[in-house]
């Protein structure tokens, strides 16, 4: 619900707001973190899609582990998006996903947009690497 809230409050002026919605992806990305317990890289990326496509925020899938690719499509924040808008929606994401992805596995983690729906892809791509 608050990163739903979030599109709604920050994405209008986006450009404006980047650290803001960077800085509230980590924040959330923290309390998140605290539902998964696992320290397979693998493991939590299937979690963690379970997580984001039944919490209604997206569909989410892992399309490969090794590099692990994680791919979403339809997601709250791409929703409306102009295409080429810029930046993209994807800063808030890519901070979510790297904060929770740290604080589970304990480790630095790099996350890489491959593909974004905002730049006229079938779905937004991920690459997760440790």
């Amino acid at each position: 619900f608050a990163m739903k809230a979030t599109r709604e409050s920050y994405w209008p002026d986006s450009f404006r707001h980047k650290e803001a919605i960077i800085k509230l992806g980590a924040e959330l990305g923290h309390e998140v973190a605290k539902i998964f317990a696992t320290d397979s890289l693998a493991d939590l990326a299937t979690q963690f899609s379970l997580f984001w496509t039944r919490g209604g925020l997206g569909e989410m899938r892992v399309v490969q582990t090794d590099p692990l690719l994680i791919q979403g499509r339809n997601c709250y924040d791409c929703a409306g998006w102009k295409l080429g808008a810029s930046p993209t929606p994807c800063a808030f994401k890519r901070r979510f996903i790297k904060t929770v992805f740290e604080d589970v596995l304990n480790k630095s983690v790099r996350i890489d947009e491959i593909e974004c729906c905002s730049r006229a892809a079938q779905a937004c791509l991920f690459s997760v690497s440790i």
